[in-house]
């Protein structure tokens, strides 16, 4: 027999810090671990105003626990915001930061957790109707949530089976004396004990493959711009900004397979595309100014197809050569004009004036020419936004990149080369660049413009014919 529970999530968010990390790293404990949802229930037996006995509610739990759950994942998206909160201290100024990350799931989407091969006795399942049903939330308090029993689903997967993303999830031990011990354990009992998980427990390892978005998959064939979240630990540094934009592409080509278009590759037969920059550009990108890379655009004029948005909805993690690890998730995909009202922030925002946020490569040698130079990084310059039908007022040189704290970053730093492709010389510049009137962005020019290179920021006033 097999006791399957359903969850859906009203608000259409589920937040749950995932067990041995801080708040602040954004990993979220999804699909639920079975040790929080039995704990769940345990809360909801204490809040029963009628009383629950606890031999019954041990044999209940035991049941349950005698084998890990499988899941059925629906289709979900993740993303955070944050929050500068008050340290109530004479300096107004003086804030802590907290990340508030979350998984974003349709209201009508539900979440399968089914338990198989357990046999309950009558007096258990109604226990276990009772509890299911008075849930309100799982996880923090706002993740509202409706939890009822239901039919298995056959899409169901236990832990090792199937394929997908790597989880590592807390789940009770099957020989724990008392399961109720166990869950109600204590952040303070576990600090006197010096450990980091609740001791009875232990780690079970799934592949979780979500279910398909509910939407058509023509849904979006008019999308020219989709926005990646860089998540994790630790992100990726802006200097590494040409390293992620390449992991990025060569993960994406590596989903597609042979189904990869020209629009992906950069390619048709064999051969570079010879329309311009029609094809996908990726330009990781950090909107505080922290120095540290936490989304990444990538747009194309040539739009993408389904195929290529599910492969970017299926990419997880982005893996380096050193082991390092970055979590990507699909965030938004739509137009690029529509992105504007909602993300002002650079690269895709209004002005006249924008400044270097990534070095300027130059493709050709400055040659000496006739007592003078020629393909100067100015020109060079010049002749790649003309591609672009761009032609500022004025560019003017600057020497460093300044940061959110008053740290500056010098274009050596940044990393400017990306696989066996390098620029023509090692030398970087930046530049400011004055326009008559405002210029919409993305603005890229130079060698690796397709993955971050020579990408510039807003600086100043949108409106048009301002100064």
């Amino acid at each position: 027999m097999t006791v399957a529970l359903h969850l859906s999530f009203p608000a259409g968010r589920y937040h749950g810090t995932a067990w041995g990390h801080h708040v602040n790293e954004g990993e979220i404990d999804w699909p639920p671990s079975p040790f929080r949802i039995l704990r769940a229930l345990v809360a909801q037996a204490y809040r029963d105003p009628r009383g629950v006995d606890r031999g019954l509610l041990e044999r209940l739990l035991k049941k349950l626990a005698a084998r890990p759950p499988a899941f059925d994942v629906p289709f979900t998206s993740r993303g955070h915001a944050r929050y500068y909160q008050s340290l109530n201290d004479p300096d107004l100024d003086k804030k802590v930061r907290v990340v508030d990350a979350f998984v974003g799931i349709p209201p009508d989407e539900t979440l399968v957790v089914q338990w198989e091969g357990v046999e309950l006795e009558d007096d258990e399942r109604r226990l276990l109707t009772r509890l299911t049903g008075s849930l309100t939330y799982l996880g923090r308090a706002e993740s509202w949530c409706d939890a009822r029993l239901g039919e298995p689903s056959a899409r169901a997967v236990g832990p090792g089976e199937g394929e997908g993303e790597v989880v590592s999830l807390l789940a009770l031990r099957h020989d724990a004396e008392s399961p109720v011990d166990v869950l109600e354990q204590t952040t303070e009992t576990m600090r006197k004990q010096g450990a980091i998980v609740p001791q009875g427990t232990k780690r079970v390892r799934y592949f979780v493959a979500e279910r398909a978005p509910v939407e058509p998959a023509s849904a979006h064939l008019d999308a020219d711009a989709a926005i990646v979240l860089l998540s994790g630990t630790v992100k990726p540094l802006a200097i590494d900004t040409v390293r992620i934009a390449d992991l990025y592409r060569r993960a994406l080509l590596r989903k597609l397979g042979d189904d990869a278009p020209s629009v992906i590759t950069g390619r048709a037969n064999g051969e570079r595309l010879a329309t311009g920059h029609k094809h996908a550009h990726y330009l990781p990108f950090d909107p505080d100014q922290d120095g540290r890379l936490e989304y990444i655009l990538v747009t194309a004029e040539a739009g993408f197809d389904h195929v290529v948005l599910e492969a970017m909805r299926r990419l997880r993690y982005l893996r380096l050569r050193d082991g390092t690890v970055h979590d990507v998730r699909l965030l938004e995909v739509g137009s690029l004009a529509g992105f504007r009202d909602r993300w002002p922030e650079w690269p895709m925002g209004v002005a006249r004036q924008w400044i270097s946020s990534t070095p300027f490569l130059l493709n050709r040698h400055p040659k000496r020419r006739g007592g003078g130079w020629v393909d100067t990084p100015e020109e060079q310059l010049r002749r790649e936004l003309a591609f672009r039908e761009l032609e500022p007022a004025s560019i003017e040189r600057v020497e460093l990149r300044h940061l959110r704290g008053g740290r500056d970053l010098r274009w050596l730093e940044f990393r400017r080369w990306r696989a066996k492709q390098s620029p023509a010389i090692a030398q970087a510049f930046g530049f400011r660049l004055t326009f008559e009137r405002a210029i919409e962005g993305p603005i890229t020019a130079g060698f690796g413009a397709h993955f971050g290179l020579g990408m510039f920021e807003p600086v100043g006033p949108a409106a048009e014919g301002e100064g």
